[in-house]
């Protein structure tokens, strides 16, 4: 079946006509107070803004149609359509090459934004994920820093340690055992050969009682 062009798509090009052709009668109508650069800048900022838009072949439409309209209108004495000077050549050349750069490096742009923008949507998804996770888990899960200093915690470790889950983050995961060093000795384990297993420690609540857990690690 024969590819459909989006209406967002029509819209594109019938702006990148229009834009051209509006900026066209107002420089025309403004000529004897603007000069050729001006007229050029303006049509080049309707490029950039339709590439932002709609991408690089509405830009691409515009960028055209902008070469005809600064040639016939400004660059040409009586509104000739061929081009016989020189300069003007090089003119319409360069408005041309610089057009569709604007066009391929805003269109770029878009479209780096766009897909950092899906990034950062399946980067959130997947948080909550994880979130979901830790707090599914009966078990108390925490997750550290390489400098042993606490960064998520689960309600099962809340209900353990007898902190909440704010005044647990950012503190160092030894200080809830009776043995810190044995827990430190154990995470840095975890981080230097990538898991610890089975690790015995004691997990000491504010009200003196004490719980001994097995603890397991891996890094991510």
């Amino acid at each position: 079946m024969p590819a459909r062009i989006s209406e967002s798509k029509v819209a594109g090009y019938l702006f990148a006509l229009l834009g051209i052709a509006a900026v066209t009668t107002v420089c025309v109508a403004l000529r004897q107070h603007i000069n050729d650069t001006t007229v050029a800048l303006a049509m080049l900022l309707t490029v950039l803004f339709v590439a932002l838009l709609w991408g690089s072949k509405p830009a691409l439409v515009a960028s055209g149609f902008g070469v005809l309209c600064l040639n016939f209108f400004f660059l040409m004495p009586a509104g000739l359509l061929p081009v016989e000077d020189t300069e003007n050549i090089i003119a319409l050349l360069t408005f041309f090459a610089t057009a569709l750069t604007v066009g391929q490096l805003s269109a770029r742009a878009k479209q780096r934004a766009a897909e950092a923008e899906v990034e950062r949507k399946e980067a959130k998804r997947a948080n909550a994920y994880n979130r979901s996770l830790l707090e599914a888990s009966i078990d108390p899960l925490v997750t550290i820093g390489k400098d042993g200093k606490i960064t998520d915690v689960n309600p099962a470790t809340e209900a353990i340690t007898g902190y909440a889950r704010g005044e647990l983050i950012g503190t160092d995961f030894s200080e809830y055992f009776t043995n810190p060093a044995s827990a430190r000795a154990g995470y840095q384990q975890a981080f230097r050969v990538g898991s610890v297993r089975d690790h015995a420690l004691e997990i000491r609540h504010p009200d003196g009682h004490q719980t001994p857990v097995l603890y397991n690690a891996s890094v991510y």
